[in-house]
């Protein structure tokens, strides 16, 4: 039901307010005096017509119509807004419930789907001034038409087409169903004639006979495999060099003298500890020894303790010269251990007779036994 309607601004109206009763409202008037620009008004906001500007009233800038709808479930207010208020463009619709805005709608070429909701006309609610009595002289159709629209007959003919749809499709899956159970009767009796033990029997031996053929499969994809690594390793063998002897003796030196040389070095930290605990218990005498007691048993363990000072002084320096020369050598035998396992790499075959080798008859050759 409507409450109210407000126009201002729109048309021959400047501010002009309507309240509704639950009746039967009648406008009247001269002509002239703004009748038909109430209906123009109601029509702008159910309809959004007329677009444009041309309806806002001579020498303003702006219009705006407000419609109050009283609902089940409330009081709604619909404004619909155009050109300049209160200092800003605007064209929306704005929609308030209970007095509280909850939307605001930019206005196209149709009325937002809310509106349309809220207000619940149609065409049969509106009638223009010269239009004849409703339905009196209306052709048949137009009158099944309007009938079938307000009991809701369209609906009921679109269900029943669903419901005819439907059932078309049950019927044809019902026979799509009773050819196949045909078709599956057919072969239940063909099933019932094969001997199934056998065929278990079989199917079982098929499965292991698929089982063997992959294990066959994977076993080719290995020696695949490793014959391509066999043909890599001849288009890159390395020949050995002659001297391969000598050079794997010439390590095997060095790391003996590696070894003595660690023998050596531990004595002489050995030493270096005795040093420090020397230093460490070294008797300072003044430098006019004329005043010291003439005792010789001092005097020689003066003596002792400096000729020791000088010797572990003197170790010290070789400790130091014998470090980088250790340094030095744990360098060259990490080249040649280095050397040495490229070289053991890159033997594949046999320098004397042209064979190929395996691992064991690789460390044979090189004399590290099986």
């Amino acid at each position: 039901m409507f409450k109210d309607l407000i126009i201002e601004d729109c048309k021959s109206h400047e501010n002009t307010k309507l309240e509704f009763s639950k009746r039967i409202n009648v406008i009247t008037g001269d002509s002239g005096q703004g009748k038909t620009n109430i209906l123009q008004a109601l029509k702008l906001v159910k309809d959004n017509r007329p677009l444009g500007t041309g309806y806002i009233r001579r020498g303003q800038k702006g219009c705006k119509v407000s419609l109050s709808v009283t609902e089940s479930d409330g009081e709604y207010g619909i404004s619909r807004n155009r050109g300049k208020i209160s200092g800003e463009d605007v064209n929306n619709y704005v929609l308030t419930k209970d007095g509280k805005k909850f939307a605001t709608i930019a206005a196209g070429t149709t009325p937002p789907d809310e509106v349309t909701k809220i207000l619940n006309l149609s065409d049969i609610n509106i009638q223009k001034q010269r239009d004849p009595y409703f339905l009196v002289y209306a052709p048949p159709g137009q009158i099944a038409t309007y009938i079938r629209a307000i009991t809701k007959l369209d609906e009921i003919d679109e269900v029943r087409q669903l419901l005819s749809s439907d059932i078309r499709s049950e019927k044809a899956d019902v026979v799509r169903d009773q050819g196949e159970l045909e078709t599956n009767r057919t072969k239940l009796k063909t099933l019932i004639k094969i001997d199934l033990d056998g065929l278990e029997k079989r199917i079982t031996k098929a499965k292991e006979v698929i089982r063997r053929i992959d294990e066959t499969r994977s076993t080719l994809s290995k020696l695949k495999n490793i014959v391509d690594a066999i043909r890599d390793l001849d288009a890159h063998q390395i020949v050995i060099p002659e001297n391969i002897d000598g050079t794997l003796e010439q390590a095997n030196q060095h790391v003996e003298s590696i070894t003595k040389t660690s023998e050596k070095l531990e004595r002489l930290r050995n030493l270096v500890s005795e040093l420090k605990v020397a230093e460490a218990t070294k008797i300072h005498l003044p430098d006019d020894l004329s005043i010291l007691p003439k005792s010789k048993e001092v005097i020689e363990r003066y003596n002792d303790t400096t000729k020791k000072v000088e010797t572990l002084m003197e170790l010290s320096e070789d400790i130091r010269d014998i470090n980088d020369g250790i340094e030095n050598l744990g360098k060259l035998i990490s080249e040649e251990m280095e050397e040495k396992k490229k070289l053991e790499s890159q033997l594949t075959s046999c320098p004397h007779c042209g064979s190929k080798l395996t691992e064991n008859t690789k460390k044979t050759l090189l004399g590290e036994g099986v």
